[in-house]
């Protein structure tokens, strides 16, 4: 194969890519190939990708966590199956959405006719800077979900609801009852208070992204409400609940929260 041919070859290989063509990208490469993204955080397809399976898996990662608008080699320096490839990428990292480009270049050997190391060079402070928007938007939602918890849960603070939650916020619960809007999040804080005036829920763990927060709690209280039928009975009760909220423009849209209710009423009964 002469160095035309294997210019061809690796012109092939970015259409191709971006187009999701996995398999035939795999046919370029050898058994073995090994291909290296600078380490980035946040930026899911960097590593090393060893072996036709891996890089299966980088291309799989590489396409899901961009949106490639242009992809493009411009310049091939080198002969005798050992090329650098300058080039252009633009893209819009996901789910982010922040648009982000880089001039790029990709050292590449062929051997046999097929591409057997693959190695990338880019703009790495570019793609950091548009991956870790998914960081600071995961950790805005871990606050705000905190301070729902704290402030308008533990606190009774329902005036901070306007800045917190969606005009269709939704609260469903195994417990049982569905609230909807700032209204019903004033009578679940109510119907909290009325059983157990002390309640109050500790968050022992927090999980988050840019679209949800599940929030794994511990929740504390005096019964001296009803509560499920149960008349007060005075004991202090600890009840684990996992309450999983769904984030919309920067805002609580939903909530879920499962609750060990047999494990409510065992304590109640005890």
């Amino acid at each position: 194969m002469n160095d035309s041919t294997q210019i061809e070859l690796i012109k092939r290989l970015y259409p191709l890519i971006s187009n999701k063509n996995y398999n035939t990208v795999l046919e370029l490469c050898s058994p073995d190939a090994v291909w290296i993204y600078p380490t980035v955080d946040n930026v899911p397809y960097s590593g090393v990708w060893k072996g036709q399976i891996r890089i299966k898996a980088f291309l799989e990662r590489f396409t899901e966590s961009e949106d490639i608008m242009e992809y493009a080699p411009l310049e091939f320096i080198g002969n005798e199956g050992r090329f650098a490839v300058l080039g252009q990428l633009r893209s819009v990292a996901r789910p982010a959405g922040r648009l982000w480009q880089s001039k790029f270049i990709h050292t590449i050997t062929i051997k046999d006719q097929q591409i057997t190391h693959f190695e990338a060079g880019f703009d790495t402070a570019a793609a950091l800077k548009a991956h870790q928007a998914d960081r600071e938007i995961s950790e805005k939602n871990k606050e705000i979900i905190m301070t729902m918890i704290e402030r308008i849960k533990n606190g009774g603070d329902i005036d901070l609801a306007d800045a917190l939650i969606g005009g269709e916020y939704i609260y469903r619960s195994t417990g049982g009852g569905e609230y909807h809007g700032k209204d019903g999040l004033r009578s679940l804080v109510a119907s909290y208070r009325d059983a157990f005036p002390d309640f109050r829920i500790r968050v022992e763990q927090m999980v988050s992204d840019e679209h949800a927060v599940a929030s794994h709690c511990t929740i504390f209280g005096t019964h001296k409400g009803k509560i499920m039928g149960i008349a007060p009975t005075g004991k202090r009760v600890k009840i684990p609940a996992l309450i999983m909220s769904s984030m919309r423009e920067k805002r609580v849209a939903e909530e879920f929260e499962i609750i060990d209710t047999e494990d409510l009423l065992s304590q109640l009964s005890d």
